[in-house]
């Protein structure tokens, strides 16, 4: 049919994870008519575990992440053939084939057997300190060389231990993709670090293999279930070629050493790749900048306090007023957050005031600040404070940019004349990866508009009215990556495929809509950590549901709780088994059963609120429900009395 003679038509989309639900709609005088036709498209939702409870995962993932291990277990292999090698040309390991691991592990149980047969070895074994000797041997074999010269096979073997197991190494920096290191395990793994070095000093124990050829191999923890860090492998390499240089001085040159340390450590840089930075939604020839930036945390800081809003008990809503922005904004300047409650004894608001965003079970009951500053103020106090911001800057790109973790406690320290504790605790600071929707020129034109107080959707439209203008229509909707390349969420991704399928098939049959109308899955509008929090609270709530229902039928054998039952007994926990109305005690015998003296009651009027949530119910005495609380809210009920409200 000619376009100028088809019917107004209104397309519904109804998205969900795993479908798209559609329904043409015939449009009399801008308002829906009859069906037209309505159909659903089902799909697989191609991720490996469940949207709802944030555990989807690209079905790539599982491939990806054994390539990584075929990647790393094939540079150690590399990394130990050329090390062999490299000791074999000097005559500091057997001669002999060793093209294969195989072949140098058969090259070394002979060496070993010679080390177990060797008159030092037989001496030091029998020390009461050396549980069972031939267990620790490489390790000995570390400890030993660090007072006695060793012949060049026995040293080799040492060095080739070293190699084997050359400890954790921190990157520092996150990737460019904004994938966030698990700071929890990093944790743990400097904490048994500092365990082990504590554990060392206290045994006297000048280095790691020293200290592991006295442990027993069945004690408390097995050696190589034991967190050691490079620096650790590091200083012993420097120990004991130290102390056999004096017997091999022509072997044990500056110039091995250089390389065989090399071969050893070295640890290629992180690699950045800069194309995978999406672009700026303002400005699409610019970069997005980095989170960690002062610029960014304080954008985002601003951001969210002029989206602030204030609700008074008679459910007044206000912005805030000037000099409570600038409360904020200062706490906020040096805090990683501020909660709700917090924010409203800063601003010196009762309780029952409300904040906007609290309602939203994502904000997790805080409002982020300036990670950044924060973290480095807590470092270094007032000396942050009186920092020109120039300054300010320099440090966190300083800090940012620096590649060596170890080496940076004297760096700082010499920089900044930093004590040594200060020196340490800045080198710990770790800052906030990811990267902000908006470049660093975007920003800084944003910026003076935020500072004033006004929202971003208004100081957006106001300096980049041209992000808002239509587009041109087309035919047909293009692929998804045509038009936004910025998407990497694998399930959006393929729900916006399948949508373009439905879509563009509904206009080749019935020709374009003029108005489309779309429902978004709660699933996919919200993000993993939110839909995994949501799955949580779900659980928990199960889990109480559970909690009640056992205590019902502890209390009744006979009787199997309906919803209601259960429901009751989980709002009397809430109200510790007392009527918040009237103050009553409540007893489980009291509260069940066809003579219940206590109503679930909602406490805003549901005919108004039409809220029949958990969080809008409670219990009341029955005849004071009915007859004083009525359907009422309780200002309206008890704002005549002062005492009662």
């Amino acid at each position: 049919m000619p376009e100028q003679t088809r019917p107004p038509l209104i397309l519904g989309l109804d998205l969900g994870a795993t479908s798209v639900g559609w329904a043409v709609i015939g449009s009399v005088n801008g308002e829906p008519g009859g069906i037209v036709r309505a159909g659903s498209r089902i799909f697989d939702a191609d991720i490996a575990a469940a949207i709802e409870a944030g555990r989807d995962k690209p079905r790539a993932q599982a491939r990806r992440v054994a390539r990584l291990q075929r990647r790393q277990i094939w540079r150690r292999a590399r990394r130990a053939r050329e090390i062999f090698w490299m000791l074999q040309g000097w005559g500091m390991l057997p001669q002999g084939a060793s093209s294969q691991p195989e072949q140098r592990q058969q090259l070394l149980n002979g060496l070993d057997q010679q080390i177990l047969g060797s008159t030092w070895f037989k001496k030091y074994s029998s020390a009461p300190d050396i549980p069972e000797p031939q267990h620790v041997m490489p390790y000995l074999l570390r400890a030993v060389a660090l007072d006695e010269p060793l012949d060049p096979p026995f040293l080799g073997r040492a060095l080739y231990h070293l190699a084997q197991r050359r400890g954790f190494l921190s990157n520092r920096k996150q990737s460019a993709s904004g994938k966030k290191e698990k700071a929890e395990d990093e944790g743990e793994v400097k904490k048994g670090i500092g365990e082990l070095r504590q554990k060392m000093s206290e045994s006297g124990a000048r280095t790691l293999g020293e200290y592991f050829s006295r442990q027993r191999p069945a004690g408390e923890k097995r050696i190589r279930q034991q967190w050691t860090a490079r620096a650790m492998y590091e200083e012993e390499f420097e120990k004991i070629w130290t102390s056999q240089v004096r017997s091999h001085p022509n072997l044990l040159t500056d110039a091995r050493k250089k390389l065989l340390k090399r071969a050893i450590f070295f640890q290629r840089k992180l690699r950045f790749p800069r194309n995978l930075v999406g672009k700026c939604e303002m400005e699409p020839t610019k970069q997005r900048a980095p989170k960690y930036l002062l610029l960014s945390q304080h954008f985002r800081l601003l951001q969210k306090i002029n989206d602030l809003r204030v609700s008074s008990p008679e459910e007044v809503k206000r912005p805030l007023a000037p000099e409570e922005r600038a409360i904020l904004i200062a706490d906020l300047e040096i805090q990683e957050f501020l909660t709700f409650s917090e924010m409203r004894e800063l601003l010196g608001l009762h309780k029952s005031f409300r904040i906007n965003f609290e309602t939203e079970p994502e904000e997790e009951e805080r409002i982020l600040g300036n990670r950044t500053a924060a973290r480095l103020y807590a470092v270094l106090g007032e000396r942050w404070i009186n920092m020109p911001s120039e300054k300010r800057d320099a440090i966190v790109e300083y800090l940012w940019s620096f590649e060596k973790p170890d080496k940076l406690p004297v760096a700082a320290a010499k920089k900044w004349n930093l004590d040594t504790d200060t020196a340490n605790k800045l080198a710990e600071v770790a800052f906030e990866a990811d990267y902000m929707n908006l470049s660093r020129k975007a920003m800084q034109r944003l910026l003076p508009l935020l500072e004033a107080g006004k929202p971003y959707a208004k100081a957006r439209k106001e300096l980049y009215p041209e992000n808002f203008q239509a587009r041109q229509p087309v035919d047909l909707l293009p692929p998804v990556r045509l038009w936004n390349r910025e998407i990497r969420n694998p399930a959006v991704i393929r729900v916006l495929t399948e949508m373009r399928k439905v879509v563009n098939a509904i206009i080749r049959a019935y020709g374009k809509p003029t108005e489309i109308r779309i429902e978004l899955a709660r699933d996919l509008r919200r993000n993993r950590k939110q839909r995994e929090l949501d799955s949580k609270k779900n659980w928990k709530n199960r889990s109480l549901r559970n909690d009640a229902k056992g205590a019902i039928k502890r209390e009744f054998p006979g009787l199997e709780p309906s919803r209601d039952d259960i429901k009751k007994v989980r709002l009397a926990e809430e109200c510790h088994w007392c009527c918040p109305y009237t103050g009553k005690s409540i007893s489980i015998s009291a509260l069940l059963g066809r003579e219940s003296q206590f109503n679930i009651e909602h406490i805003l009027p549901f005919a108004k609120s039409l809220d029949d949530s958990f969080a809008n119910l409670t219990l009341c005495d029955a005849d004071h429900n009915i007859h004083v609380k009525q359907r009422r809210a309780p200002s309206e009920a008890y704002g005549g009395k002062p005492e009662l409200y």
